[in-house]
């Protein structure tokens, strides 16, 4: 893998991988993380992200003051294992990889519903070690993008069924040194509860009762539309 200054491109391929899941303590099948210094080109195909059920969404597991214990025993899963939640993990880094700034998610999306969520997080995969017996996994940055506003804040669209949508937002800046053996990880989902309110998927008026419904959602990655998140490298 090639290092150097400048972003890099962090294509998001369907190809399965299995590994040891430090959160679940079992193993579980993961997406990999191919890191590519140029533009992506030829990939794999297209990820469907699962069933989204508003009553049931993923839940922010970061811990602090913002959960409550009520809220943490609403999803006592790690998020790795839910079935809405898809993890791209690269193979262990031959060594240190800086990542200082600003980061950028790039995908191609799709859904049943008229309106949805796709959330995205950053997370270094410490290995097992004597600090960290079951590996450890560290929230860096996250973000959401609302389908409705893809295009615009002020002038909200809603999504055509099953059409194909690309979507471009940032992530929160961060500064990280992800250390030789670490691997570099990326949840993709459509809720980060209650970090970021729950989408109904209906496309109706935004904290108004109106009902929920289930979205569909996948995430499009091959040659014409490659998904990918850019990283702010430095050199180590």
């Amino acid at each position: 893998m090639a290092l150097g200054a400048g972003s890099q491109y962090i294509l998001l391929s369907a190809c399965w991988r299995r590994t040891f899941n430090p959160e679940a303590g079992s193993a579980i099948r993961c997406n990999h993380l191919s890191v590519r210094p140029a533009r992506p080109g030829a990939h794999c195909r297209r990820q469907y992200l699962g069933r989204i059920r508003p009553s049931c969404p993923a839940v922010d597991q970061r811990g602090g003051a913002s959960l409550s214990a009520a809220i943490k025993a609403l999803d006592p899963l790690p998020l790795a294992a839910r079935s809405d939640v898809v993890v791209f993990q690269s193979e262990p880094l031959q060594r240190d990889l800086e990542v200082t700034g600003p980061i950028t998610v790039s995908l191609w999306v799709s859904s049943s519903a008229p309106d949805t969520d796709f959330t995205v997080k950053l997370i270094d995969v410490y290995p097992t070690s004597a600090d960290y017996p079951d590996g450890y996994a560290l929230n860096l940055t996250d973000s959401i993008m609302r389908l409705r506003f893809r295009d615009s804040f002020t002038k909200p669209e809603l999504m055509a069924p099953n059409e194909v949508y690309q979507l471009r937002f940032p992530l929160y800046p961060t500064s990280n040194v992800f250390k030789g053996g670490h691997r570099i990880r990326v949840d993709i989902s459509t809720s980060n509860f209650p970090r970021f309110d729950v989408n109904p998927n209906t496309g109706g008026p935004l904290g108004e009762p109106g009902g929920i419904i289930v979205a569909d959602n996948t995430i499009h990655h091959d040659s014409d539309r490659p998904s990918h998140i850019v990283l702010p490298v430095i050199n180590v």
